[in-house]
């Protein structure tokens, strides 16, 4: 990820921690394409990678309070990810 991006994320993150959070629309927009292709390669077929996507995003918007801010955000999101295709 470009350092642009990740300040940019890490800025939104910061925001979406401190309570505004509307600023999680950014997040999701710059985790959308990394996230989709990641369930999109993990899917067996007939899964629906969107419906995965969209409760991974659900998950994480609920727990953002929890990740620490200066780790990798792409992999805590993909952890979620991750048991969310699982399930």
């Amino acid at each position: 990820m470009a350092p642009e991006t990740v300040s940019r994320l890490e800025s939104a993150i910061r925001s979406v921690q401190a309570g505004n959070r509307n600023c999680f629309r950014e997040l999701a927009e710059i985790m959308l394409p990394i996230l989709r292709n990641y369930v999109a390669a993990r899917s067996l077929p007939g899964m629906d990678v969107d419906d995965i996507v969209q409760r991974t995003f659900v998950e994480a918007y609920k727990g953002i309070g929890e990740y620490r801010l200066g780790t990798d955000f792409r992999s805590w999101l993909v952890t979620i990810a991750r048991y969310q295709t699982i399930m």
